[in-house]
């Protein structure tokens, strides 16, 4: 599949992540929980807005961090660089997104990212989504169907230097996931809610990523298993080892590295 292809099916990805995440909103009379760290609906995004914005990055190891910081206010640069349990850039990254979706600010980055085209051809190649107009622009108007979806997402966990989303093996199993606290309470109409979301919501990775469905990380990491776990919503936190972190990183950027394998020499460069 040519690039534009690809570029085109990551933002049909994302579109259909929005609108699934809209359509529990829309179902919803009263207030609606907040999307949290563990919950499936938050998956699909980040993994999907974390691809478009690696997509055609000279230096994938270190992310987009290196760009964002250019427009991140001070104190957030800070807050990142502070995270005790982000080893790698990459990492940063995807907490910075994260920070990006609790302040309802991820579309307002994008329009830096239309202000500052120079600065993004020093950090993307010529033929990255974000270097496109008419991608870049759609993307854009994309995010802004986030404006009205409440987020709360814990920044300083190690799985980010991984992967966009939590491990299953990482989740807290006596928390609620997103659909079950819904449904647990009183404001979702059942009726309307399946009508909202049987719509043909289908995602298609097959040209830029294996799915994180796919795949039981436990297999493809085995180093994480041996990590001790965390209890992130009591906010008892590890610090595995530094070269843990690297055996995690690195098997990250040689297995699930061909989840970016669009972004690789052979189709980008």
């Amino acid at each position: 599949m040519d690039q534009l292809k690809v570029k085109d099916r990551i933002l049909e990805n994302i579109s259909l992540s929005v609108k699934k995440l809209q359509s529990y909103f829309a179902a919803c009379e009263d207030e609606t929980p907040a999307i949290r760290n563990h919950d499936r609906v938050l998956q699909r995004l980040c993994e999907h807005i974390d691809h478009a914005l690696l997509y055609g990055l000279q230096d994938i190891s270190s992310g987009y961090w290196v760009l964002v910081l250019h427009f991140t206010r001070r104190e957030a640069v800070r807050q990142m660089d502070e995270l005790q349990h982000i080893a790698t850039n990459l990492g940063r990254s995807r907490a910075w997104l994260y920070l990006a979706l609790n302040e309802s600010s991820l579309e307002s980055y994008l329009r830096l990212f239309q202000e500052n085209q120079a600065l993004l051809h020093k950090y993307y190649f010529k033929n990255a989504l974000v270097c496109s107009h008419d991608h870049l622009a759609l993307f854009l108007t994309l995010v802004s169907g986030l404006e009205f979806i409440s987020f709360d997402l814990e920044m300083d966990v190690p799985y980010l230097d991984v992967a966009p989303y939590m491990p299953e093996y990482y989740k807290p199993h006596n928390l609620l996931d997103f659909e079950e606290r819904l449904h647990s309470s009183d404001s979702l109409s059942l009726h309307s809610f399946t009508s909202l979301t049987s719509t043909n919501l289908e995602w298609d990775d097959s040209a830029i990523a294996p799915s994180s469905e796919d795949y039981d990380f436990g297999d493809i990491f085995p180093v994480l298993q041996s990590l001790p776990s965390a209890d992130w919503e009591g906010r008892t936190s590890v610090n595995p080892s530094p070269s843990s972190y690297l055996l995690i990183y690195h098997g990250h950027y040689t297995v699930y590295g061909y989840a970016y394998c669009m972004l690789g020499p052979s189709v980008c460069y």
